[in-house]
């Protein structure tokens, strides 16, 4: 994206007081905001990091979107998997530009979107999911983000896909049952490289946990990632009164030959 404001561009549209909307801009469209309306055209041409008025003179500023800032546009069929879980794992994986990945659980392509935006340009996601419906889905969001040319999704079970061994530089599972695919993430993964699960409830976390010891990781752990907003001004800090607490539990270990 360049640094000047194009039809068909997504911008966010933030107000002095950090309140913001995210829109697709089209020429002759006008944008409802909380502060009145805001003409398209006047946002087209302009440069990220300007300003524009509503009608009322109420100012907005154009900034460029983040990937955290499409994942709110992104159509949801499933739950997804939260910036905070994302991160967290793509920093233990050691994962960069020019990985390999796997992915077993497309869902809404929210995890596949961070993953390829880590690798690209010359590495690639390789993302299975069986149903059709969350992998069409999924493939507008891609699309949405720009992140379509680094996925490759396949609408099929993972355990019967035929995938080249010892390839992959991490793996990540988000599936109900994810101790069904282990054995199958061990044999794609490299050795030594790591192996990701994320799963709401305790339960199955303990039966992943158990698989992966059967099936040849180490060094295996299990975290919950929460994160809590810390409300600042002049007159008082305190924490915020609502946080993104639990999501789901992240179960993570090394590939060991056996």
């Amino acid at each position: 994206m360049s640094g000047e404001v194009r039809e068909g561009d997504y911008v966010v549209l933030v107000d002095e007081r950090g309140k913001k909307i995210i829109v697709k801009t089209k020429k002759d469209e006008l944008v409802h905001t909380h502060n009145g309306v805001i003409d398209s055209n006047e946002v087209i041409g302009k440069n990220f990091g300007g300003e524009v008025k509503t009608r009322l003179g109420i100012k907005f500023y154009i900034l460029q979107p983040t990937l955290p800032d499409l994942l709110k546009k992104f159509r949801r069929p499933t739950q997804i998997i939260y910036p905070k879980d994302a991160g967290l794992m793509i920093i233990i994986s050691g994962i960069k530009s020019g990985s390999k990945v796997i992915e077993c659980g497309t869902g809404s392509g929210s995890l596949t979107a961070f993953l390829a935006h880590i690798v690209k340009p010359e590495g690639k996601v390789l993302t299975f999911e069986k149903r059709e419906k969350f992998a069409q889905a999924a493939l507008k969001n891609l699309k949405m983000a720009n992140l379509t040319e680094y996925v490759e999704l396949r609408i099929q079970d993972f355990v019967e896909a035929e995938v080249e061994k010892n390839l992959f530089d991490a793996g990540f599972i988000d599936i109900a049952s994810p101790w069904l695919v282990i054995k199958k993430m061990h044999e794609v993964l490299k050795p030594g490289k790591f192996l990701f699960s994320f799963s709401p409830s305790l339960n199955q976390v303990q039966k992943t946990v158990l698989t992966m010891k059967e099936e040849g990781f180490l060094q295996i752990e299990t975290v919950e990632c929460l994160t809590r907003n810390i409300l600042v001004d002049e007159k008082k800090i305190r924490p915020a009164g609502r946080m993104i607490a639990h999501t789901g539990y992240i179960t993570y270990g090394r590939k060991i030959l056996k």
